[in-house]
């Protein structure tokens, strides 16, 4: 685990390597932007340590069925007011731009998007932690700077070094490490029906 968060970490700042490569403009919008996304992910830390200790201790099936429905439950919640954040934005854009010194509003929109992923991972890492998972904790660790650097390192290639795509870049490295951690918590599925009464729950 220690080797995974430090490689993790390694991979993270070595983005920078790569990001100086943009105009001084779009490398400001890009640090400015992943400060941005640190603070968006403050209020979630807490979540990994609650939910470890939930999964630590489980003992029958219907404790997997309720840390599943706490899961759905806070995820659809952050969905439904990252809508509204996203509905303001689009009636604030020029503003937006203006006063962050953006590029363009899509950066904002990506950031926000990984800002996602960057709430609700410390959830997912919490199951796996409390689990004993701990070669898939360290994978989802590694992946999020390693996918990361690499996405970057292709697009930057294969596009033109920019805020837009180092965000893009960052958004990949969360989603994939959320999609593989939350693959190998071994929760259960929840059924349609089961749906709303999760988000009550929260």
């Amino acid at each position: 685990m220690s080797a995974a968060t430090a490689l993790g970490g390694t991979t993270s700042y070595a983005v920078h390597l790569f990001a100086k490569d943009m105009p001084d403009t779009e490398y400001g919008a890009f640090t400015t932007m992943l400060q941005l996304l640190n603070l968006i992910a403050i209020p979630a830390i807490g979540l990994q340590a609650v939910f470890a200790i939930k999964a630590a201790e489980r003992k029958t099936e219907a404790d997997d069925f309720r840390i599943a429905r706490e899961q759905f439950g806070i995820i659809m919640v952050v969905l439904a007011v990252m809508l509204v954040v996203f509905g303001l934005i689009y009636l604030n854009q020029t503003t937006i731009v203006t006063s962050l010194k953006l590029p363009s509003i899509q950066v904002f929109v990506i950031t926000l998007t990984a800002g996602i992923f960057a709430l609700l991972l410390p959830m997912v890492y919490g199951v796996l932690q409390g689990k004993q998972h701990f070669l898939w904790l360290g994978w989802a660790t590694l992946s999020l700077g390693a996918v990361r650097l690499a996405a970057l390192f292709g697009l930057f290639k294969l596009r033109d070094p920019s805020a837009l795509y180092g965000m893009l870049a960052v958004g990949l490295g969360f989603a994939f490490a959320f999609g593989l951690a939350i693959s190998r918590a071994g929760l259960p599925k929840l059924h349609p029906i089961e749906w709303l009464s999760s988000v009550k729950r929260v």
